[in-house]
């Protein structure tokens, strides 16, 4: 406590009522996850891996780069399924470069596109048309910009802001937000997250920022992305909306953003009064991967007064289930198909005769092997 003390003595900044700002408000909006049954054990079984990587580690006392990787590759995976299963299942990688899994998986179903679709159509309904949609990665941006092109197209013109973007581009991109009467900027946090002005001069409509898709792992990065819109020229009231699925990596993550908030505020902003109702610590929260939550049977995150080993019983015995049913409609095929008279010699098969074949079931090809190089060890105090 005292060190902090002594740095907010040696620290000062602009603040918002020095540069005469409208107000901004945070909103934190939860949603069902709806991932499809058959996913819900492959998600389970990525969430248990990482707590046994997370375990094998403390006990250790250290942990290499390779375990760190491993372990951030699987949070990773377990954000991309709140997104969409067929993301996780086939990696960044390859979804972002194939149209076809970009299509499929913008037809998941998951609440976390519902929820997208249903803020910004309420925004708008609001009187807020410029809306900029803050993302960490690219995939879940061309999914989301698949799925609102197809279910809503009402939003408006949908822009990518991203690094790929040269400058040209990149100008481009932000002239359309700025001046367009009707604009849904899906923005890379990394790409535009920090020195980029997007407020119109003179200021004529109001703007509002949602974060989807995946959390950021500093808090700092959230309140740079959303000064995007809050700043000098802005007039208008500036509305920024969280969506988080309770239970979910990205609530974990927001609880230990309240935590660094807590020590950023004492040692910007002098601001010590939670600290101190916690003795002087500002560490309060879990581990992230402690905090997240199983899925149920029915594809929704356990609630906090679920016991894990039930849920997980539940989801076992669903899918045992599920592969004796697959296995006796199998059996059953095979005895229609014996019970068919063969035809007679010179007789053509008729159009119900031969089936098609079956369409191909693609495995999930690993769900630790995924986005391996993301962090270092400084990340090891919160995972």
């Amino acid at each position: 406590m005292q060190t902090v003390k002594a740095f907010a003595k040696l620290s000062s900044r602009v603040t918002d009522a020095i540069l005469d700002l409208p107000p901004i408000t945070d909103e934190y909006v939860t949603f069902d996850a709806n991932i499809g049954p058959e996913h819900v054990p492959a998600y389970n079984e990525a969430l248990d891996s990482a707590r046994k990587m997370k375990i094998c580690m403390e006990r250790r006392g250290h942990a290499t780069t390779d375990d760190l990787r491993k372990l951030m590759a699987t949070l990773q995976t377990l954000q991309q399924f709140v997104v969409s299963p067929v993301l996780a299942e086939n990696g960044a990688a390859k979804t972002v470069e194939d149209p076809d899994l970009i299509e499929q998986a913008s037809r998941s179903g998951t609440g976390s596109l519902i929820a997208l679709k249903d803020t910004i159509c309420k925004l708008n309904s609001e009187g807020i048309d410029n809306i900029l949609v803050a993302v960490c990665h690219v995939s879940p941006m061309k999914i989301a910009q698949a799925y609102l092109k197809r279910e809503s197209p009402g939003v408006g013109n949908i822009i990518m802001y991203t690094g790929s973007l040269n400058l040209n581009k990149r100008q481009d991109a932000k002239e359309a937000f700025i001046t367009g009467d009707k604009v849904v900027m899906l923005m890379s946090i990394e790409a535009g997250g920090t020195g980029l002005h997007l407020v119109d001069d003179p200021c004529t409509r109001p703007s509002a920022v949602v974060f989807w898709g995946s959390r950021p792992f500093s808090p700092m990065q959230i309140i740079q992305t959303k000064k995007r819109v809050h700043r000098i020229g802005q007039k208008f009231p500036v509305r920024v909306i969280h969506l988080i699925a309770d239970g979910s990596v990205d609530a974990s993550i927001n609880f230990i953003h309240g935590d660094k908030l807590t020590l950023a505020r004492a040692v910007i902003d002098n601001d010590t009064e939670k600290m101190e109702q916690s003795g002087g610590m500002w560490r309060t929260s879990g581990r992230i991967v402690d905090q997240c939550k199983f899925l149920t049977v029915d594809g929704q995150f356990a609630t906090a007064d679920m016991d894990e080993a039930d849920v997980l019983q539940a989801v076992a015995m669903a899918n045992e289930k599920g592969k004796t049913d697959d296995k006796e409609e199998e059996y059953e095929d095979e005895d229609e198909d014996e019970d068919e008279e063969p035809y007679e010699e010179g007789e053509e098969e008729g159009e119900e005769g031969g089936e098609e074949e079956g369409e191909e079931q693609g495995e999930a090809s690993g769900l630790l092997s995924q986005a391996a190089s993301m962090v270092g060890p400084s990340h090891l105090p919160e995972l």
